[in-house]
C-alpha cells in the first residue's frame, strides 16, 4: 500500500466527511460514481439482471436514468451511463442502443444524441455551466491503415461539434476529451 501526505504551510486544512452510497435497487451494485455538481452526484449501477442504468443522487433522492429506446430490435441489452452534471440540472453521458455507443446530453427528460458527423461511435464526458459538452468519438472518415476508425475528442456547443485533439496524437488511439470547466479549458487524455 502506498500513501502520500502533502503539507503546505499556511494553508487551511480541509475537513472531509465520507458517506456510503447504496443503490436502493434490489441486487444492484454501484459501478462508477462522479460528483460533478455543487449538490448532486451522478454515475451508473448494474441491476441484478446485469443491465447498467444511470442515476442522479440529489438530497438523498435516488433517480434512475435510462435513455428511452435503448434496447435494440435484435434484443441485445443496452446501457445508460452518466458522467457529468451541471448546476442547472443538465447531464451528459453515454448510452448504447445495442449496436453502438452514443454520447448524449439531457435536460429535464429531453435527451439529445451527440454523434459528431462521420462518427461510428461516441461517448459523453462532462458538461459545464454554459451547457458545453466534451466527449470522444471514432471518426469513420479518418481511417487508420488497418481500417479502424481514429478516436477524436470533441466539444459540442449549441449544436455545433468542434474536434479537440492533441497535436501528434496516435493515428488510431488518438484523443479523448473528458472534462471542461466554465472558462472553456478542456481536459483530455491521449496516446
Amino acid at each position: 500500500m502506498f500513501g502520500l501526505f502533502l503539507s503546505i504551510p499556511g494553508l487551511v486544512r480541509a475537513q472531509y466527511s465520507f458517506s456510503t452510497i447504496d443503490v436502493p435497487v434490489a441486487g444492484a451494485k454501484a459501478r462508477e460514481i462522479n460528483g460533478n455538481s455543487t449538490h448532486e452526484i451522478v454515475g451508473e449501477f448494474e441491476d441484478a439482471s446485469g443491465i447498467i442504468h444511470g442515476f442522479i443522487l440529489e438530497k438523498r433522492a435516488f433517480t434512475t436514468i435510462d435513455v428511452p429506446g435503448t434496447v435494440s430490435p435484435n434484443g441485445k441489452v443496452a446501457f445508460t451511463s452518466l458522467n457529468g452534471l451541471n448546476a442547472q440540472g443538465r447531464f451528459v453521458g453515454t448510452y448504447s442502443d445495442g449496436a453502438t455507443n452514443h454520447a448524449f446530453v439531457a435536460n429535464k427528460g429531453d435527451f439529445t444524441t451527440l454523434d459528431p458527423p462521420g462518427s461510428s461511435y461516441s461517448q459523453g464526458g462532462f458538461i459545464n455551466a454554459q451547457g458545453e459538452v466534451v466527449g470522444a468519438y471514432r471518426d469513420h472518415n479518418a481511417k487508420h491503415p488497418d481500417q479502424v476508425d481514429k478516436r477524436r475528442g470533441f466539444v459540442w456547443r449549441n449544436g455545433i461539434f468542434t474536434p479537440v485533439n492533441v497535436p501528434g496524437d496516435h493515428p488510431l488511439c488518438g484523443t479523448v476529451a473528458f472534462g471542461i470547466n466554465d472558462i472553456d479549458q478542456v481536459v483530455e487524455n491521449y496516446v
